[in-house]
């Protein structure tokens, strides 16, 4: 039986990122859940370290960013229980 050379917390601490969507500025919005509930991230431009824009002790589901504006959706339900509830971003402000 083969071991592994790294402990098991290694692996369960890795982030997940989904859910990019550009925005009208060519920056990227994404869900990542580094602290262990998806928040929603921005990074206006490749040497831009990315951003997180949300804080919410509950999980944000999905983002999408404005077509037309500098802003986007996400939404979020309460206690898991999967009725989402929309919300606007305004990524100037």
């Amino acid at each position: 039986m083969a071991t592994s050379a790294y402990p098991i917390a290694r692996y369960l601490s890795i982030d997940a990122a989904s859910s990019p969507s550009l925005t009208i500025d060519g920056g990227l919005l994404y869900l990542q859940d580094t602290t262990g509930t998806p928040q929603v991230w921005h990074r206006p431009d490749r040497e831009t370290y990315p951003r997180r824009l949300t804080a919410e002790t509950e999980r944000i589901s999905f983002v999408a960013a404005s077509p037309t504006r500098s802003e986007a959706i996400f939404g979020m339900d309460q206690g898991s229980d999967e009725h989402d509830q929309l919300f606007r971003y305004d990524l100037e402000t």
